[in-house]
């Protein structure tokens, strides 16, 4: 064990870490406190946005259009997941925590509830196609996106939907999962990625300008980058023993994939696919510098890798696209 003399002679960087842990730690007690003294989960998520939606009203009659707010950092740990639900570039970030944890389907079932409670629906059949929509993605046995809901919540959910009670279908169903977010979000504030997302946001701003949201959008680019170089291009997930699971492995990462598109396109509001596209050529161009160097040529050429499909069959999953019908 080092002694004091060892203590005091610990380089900076581990004094940073000790005062980020630190900072973290405070942040995950406040937010255990806040939690313990606010409304009942789902209902203070609902009081919240209620708030934040008269307070963003008011910014946009005071420029007189619609103005890109957001929910700054320093609100996120004083309020927690509600905040964090609300808000939009550093909901790029607690995404990306979640697709590390393997339960990003959970903020994404959540997201649907919350547009399928407040869409207008022109007919009943719509509204019933539409919940029929969201169960099949996200509560059926088949699915390759199943939330994690315990069977009680699950046959209620059924049941309402056969009986055609479609207004407050989802109720209980979304109250289970917004306490999964609130496990998953208190863990998330423990991490670096919650560190990378207060050091590239700041505490106060609201109005992330657009490198900003670039980077929290790259963090999601990224992700997906990994995970298909990990299935297309791994050569021993293409031997026979593993086709079945590789087949399953890559039905969910393009379903993943094009959620995050849609995330990115209806919350961010960018062109997912141009960024690919804007990504991919400059990977390319990359690649042709390589090749042109002296020292490149002399080596051996990669095996080509399969390449992921831009867009996924309509028939597999259409974010809330029975909606647009």
């Amino acid at each position: 064990m080092p002694g004091p003399i060892a203590s005091r002679t610990t380089g900076s960087t581990t004094h940073a870490t000790a005062a980020t842990f630190a900072a973290a730690q405070a942040t995950a007690a406040a937010l255990a406190a806040a939690g313990s003294n606010s409304a009942p989960n789902v209902e203070g998520h609902m009081s919240y946005k209620i708030k934040t939606t008269k307070s963003s009203k008011k910014l946009d009659h005071f420029f007189g259009e619609q103005a890109f707010h957001d929910i700054c950092i320093k609100e996120i740990r004083k309020e927690g997941l509600k905040a964090m639900l609300q808000s939009k570039t550093p909901l790029c970030y607690f995404l990306y925590h979640l697709l590390e944890e393997y339960s990003s389907e959970n903020l994404f079932f959540f997201i649907e509830i919350e547009q399928y409670e407040t869409f207008h629906y022109v007919s009943l059949v719509q509204q019933l196609a539409t919940a029929q929509h969201i169960y099949n993605t996200y509560l059926s046995r088949q699915s390759q996106f199943e939330v994690n809901l315990d069977d009680r919540v699950r046959r209620q959910v059924t049941a309402a939907i056969q009986e055609r009670r479609v207004d407050g279908c989802f109720t209980t169903a979304k109250r289970a999962v917004y306490t999964l977010l609130e496990s998953s979000f208190m863990r998330f504030v423990t991490t670096d990625n919650f560190q990378r997302m207060v050091m590239n946001c700041g505490e106060l701003t609201t109005h992330y300008d657009t490198d900003t949201r670039n980077m929290a959008i790259e963090t999601l680019m990224q992700y997906i980058d990994r995970q298909h170089d990990m299935i297309y291009t791994n050569p021993h997930t293409d031997a026979p023993v593993f086709a079945s699971i590789n087949q399953t492995s890559r039905k969910r990462h393009e379903l993943i994939k094009f959620m995050i598109f849609e995330f990115c396109r209806t919350l961010m509001d960018v062109d997912p696919y141009r960024i690919q596209q804007r990504r991919a050529q400059q990977q390319q161009q990359q690649q042709q510098q390589r090749h042109a160097s002296p020292s490149m040529k002399s080596s051996t050429s990669s095996s080509p890798s399969i390449k992921s499909p831009k867009i996924l069959p309509k028939d597999i999953f259409d974010f809330f696209g029975k909606k647009k019908h």
